[in-house]
């Protein structure tokens, strides 16, 4: 490892009309991070994204903001909610 900061995923999340909206990026002191991780919705299967520096978003339909967090369990890094 050439770097001891953790990458930091920023996000910001919205209930929507029949669900929930996640905006992320990875905010990284490596050029080019991109390394995907996994959120879970409640009790459901994780799903994947890829992040990488530019914003991108997921919805998530018939959930809510309470159900939603990321899977930091198997991935090491510190997610950043940011305000809307």
């Amino acid at each position: 490892l050439r770097n001891t900061e953790l990458p930091v995923l920023e996000y910001r999340i919205a209930t929507k009309e029949g669900g929930v909206e996640v905006l992320y990026r990875w905010e990284s002191p490596v050029a080019g991070f991109d390394m995907p991780v996994r959120y879970m919705v409640g009790a459901n299967k994780p799903q994947w994204i890829q992040p990488n520096a530019t914003w991108q978003k997921v919805f998530i339909p018939q959930t809510d903001i309470t159900a939603f967090k990321w899977d930091e369990q198997h991935f090491y890094f510190t997610p950043q909610l940011l305000e809307p």
